[in-house]
This record gives C-alpha cells, sequence and structure tokens, in this order.
C-alpha cells in the first residue's frame, strides 16, 4: 500500500473513531462485533497463507488495521465526551449550592439558575432539601449526582 492509501486509512480511521465515540452503547456494540469479525477474517486468512504460501493477509489488513484504530479513537472520544458532560454538570451543582446559600432551598428546576438545557435532568424532593442532578453517558448507562451524600454514580 502506498503512503497516501496509509495517510487515507489513518484520516478514515479517525473519523470513524471520534464519530463512532458519540454513538449510544447499542451502536458501539454493533462495531464491536464488526471489529471482531475482522480480526476472524484475517486470523483465517493468515492461517489459510501459512497452507498455501501465499500473501492475501496483506489485503486483510488494512480493514483489520482500520477497525482497531476507530475502536481506539471511539474510547478516547467517549471518554472526553463523558468528562465535558462531568464538567458541565459539576459546574450547575456549584450554581445550585450557591442558590440554596441564597434561598435556604434547592431550586425547583434548572431555569431558576439560569441553566436552560435538557442535557441534564434534574430532580428535588418535596420539600427541597434534596436534589439530584444526572445527564446520560451513552444513551443506556446514567452518571446522577446526589447531594444526600455528594457524590457521583453510575446507574445502568
Amino acid at each position: 500500500m502506498t503512503r497516501f492509501g496509509w495517510i487515507y486509512l489513518i484520516a478514515l480511521s479517525v473519523l470513524f473513531g471520534v464519530v463512532a465515540g458519540f454513538l449510544d452503547i447499542f451502536l458501539k456494540v454493533f462495531l464491536l462485533v464488526i471489529i471482531a469479525s475482522c480480526y476472524l477474517v484475517f486470523v483465517i486468512v493468515w492461517i489459510i497463507d501459512l497452507f498455501t504460501k501465499t500473501s492475501r493477509w496483506k489485503y486483510v489488513f488494512p480493514f483489520l488495521f482500520v477497525a482497531t484504530l476507530t475502536f481506539i479513537i471511539s474510547i478516547i472520544t467517549y471518554k472526553i465526551n463523558d468528562s465535558i458532560k462531568k464538567n458541565s454538570a459539576n459546574k450547575i451543582i456549584q450554581k445550585i449550592y450557591e442558590y440554596q446559600k441564597r434561598y435556604d432551598r434547592f431550586p425547583d428546576s434548572l431555569s431558576q439558575i439560569n441553566q436552560q438545557t435538557n442535557k441534564f435532568g434534574y430532580m428535588t424532593e418535596h420539600k427541597l432539601t434534596e436534589f439530584e442532578l444526572s445527564y446520560s453517558i451513552d444513551g443506556w448507562n446514567i452518571n446522577s449526582f446526589s447531594s444526600r451524600d455528594s457524590a457521583w454514580h453510575y446507574h445502568d
């Protein structure tokens, strides 16, 4: 494969990896199945090449390379995206606690602290003495902060 071909494959892998990092959990599992299939095809072709003394694995290897690099970049993108969401949530939590210091209760909704967003779920108990802020990690798993114990909790 030419130098341009490898640059093209790396760029394609980066693009697919970034997009895959924002997919929900079900599509990530589908991506993992595709990658496992590429590995299986590569192993089968490599075994056949051992017996037939051919070099067909060279044609399969670029697909394996793209699949592996895509998966690695998707994990990195996923972690960065989750970190950004958690940092945004921590800023909102800080504003909620500032509101509580000022009014001796938590806000009824995020709009009371000038947070007009649908990325986060916000719930309070009926006396407004406790709250929970949550966000979706990947369409299935949820990260939530509870004022009861001032800690983050992971739910699936």
